[in-house]
């Protein structure tokens, strides 16, 4: 609890001063500036960074992220079109009408997404695919690469904090079960059984 306090109050601190000089810069600028694009776009990727930094200091204090019904179709398409990168990419399996809906923290889910794309990317995969399921029971969105597999027999030792095969921080994956702890849902990885790469699993109680 006392660390997640000083952290929060220590980076909190710069963030609130980084944005103080981007509205000023912003004051300093018209919209047929053709900087205003790069100031409008690095203010929305510190909001995005601050709303991030309190969800996850919420969950690391022991307390309850503030959840709310997510599409969760729309939240992947968003996520896709934010990173712009042609590594990534987004099929939504529809076996029903209605659209796949969770009770989830916003923020704190984009981050998960992130963070599992990021390990992909790390451990040396070439592309990464969001895919979307629904049945009657769960809603599934698996982040499938087409990197090495899996570095251990024992998926479950990788969401234990600090352990980290590719010389991270160690932290990125025992955040995602964390957070998916935190919405009644679960997170687990395996081996892809098509082709060469790791599926990370991301489950949700259907709600519709």
């Amino acid at each position: 609890m006392v660390l997640c306090s000083t952290l929060g109050h220590e980076l909190r601190n710069p963030l609130a001063a980084v944005f103080a000089s981007l509205h000023v810069v912003e004051a300093m600028t018209d919209d047929a500036d053709p900087r205003a694009k790069f100031v409008n776009r690095a203010q929305a990727d510190l909001e995005r960074l601050r709303t991030s930094l309190d969800a996850l200091l919420c969950l690391g204090s022991g307390r309850a992220a503030e959840g709310e019904p997510i599409e969760v179709d729309f939240a992947a398409h968003d996520f896709i079109l934010r990173r712009r990168d042609a590594r990534f990419s987004f099929v939504h399996h529809r076996s029903a009408d209605a659209t796949p809906t969770v009770v989830a923290d916003r923020a704190l889910l984009d981050r998960a997404v992130e963070n599992l794309c990021e390990n992909a990317l790390r451990a040396g995969a070439s592309s990464v695919e969001l895919r979307l399921e629904q049945d009657a029971d769960e809603v599934r969105l698996e982040v499938v690469d087409d990197g090495p597999g899996l570095p251990t027999s024992s998926p479950e030792e990788l969401f234990e904090p600090f352990h980290s095969p590719s010389g991270g921080t160690g932290l990125g994956l025992a955040v995602v079960r964390a957070t998916m702890n935190a919405c009644g849902g679960s997170v687990e990885l395996c081996d892809r059984d098509d082709a060469r790469g790791t599926v990370a699993t991301l489950r949700w109680p259907t709600l519709n």
